[in-house]
């Protein structure tokens, strides 16, 4: 069966510097400065998520793989489906690349981003 759970974004920032912390022991993070950027080895994107910024504060990509691990890890599903504009692709790509390079897919897992087109503002 399918069940939903709706939450704001910041429902995930209570995980994220547990998520961060899994990830440095894991040897998947990688300092640069004050910052802690992830470059998923099997990414076909040059670009890294950055885990923390410069100033030591959390973001978007921090927020997204908090969320991704708490669906994963937490509710343990099977199918994750994020429905957000196309422009956002290479940086859920990254995000998926991140998950299962740490290990938190099962084979079982899909991990999806369904486009609808581009937010191009006003």
């Amino acid at each position: 069966g399918v069940s939903l759970e709706e939450v704001g974004e910041s429902f995930y920032n209570r995980y994220i510097p547990a998520v961060v912390s899994s990830l440095e022991r894991m040897g998947q993070v990688t300092p640069e400065g004050s910052a802690k950027l992830i470059f998923p080895p099997q990414s076909k994107h040059p670009m890294p998520l950055i885990v923390v910024k410069s100033d030591g504060g959390f973001n978007y990509d921090s927020t997204d793989l908090a969320a991704l691990w708490y669906r994963l890890c937490e509710l343990r599903a099977d199918w994750v489906i994020y429905v957000v504009d196309a422009g956002q692709g290479p940086h859920f790509e990254l995000c998926f690349d991140a998950a299962t390079n740490a290990g938190w897919t099962r084979p079982q897992t899909r991990l999806q981003h369904v486009q609808f087109g581009l937010v191009c503002g006003e």
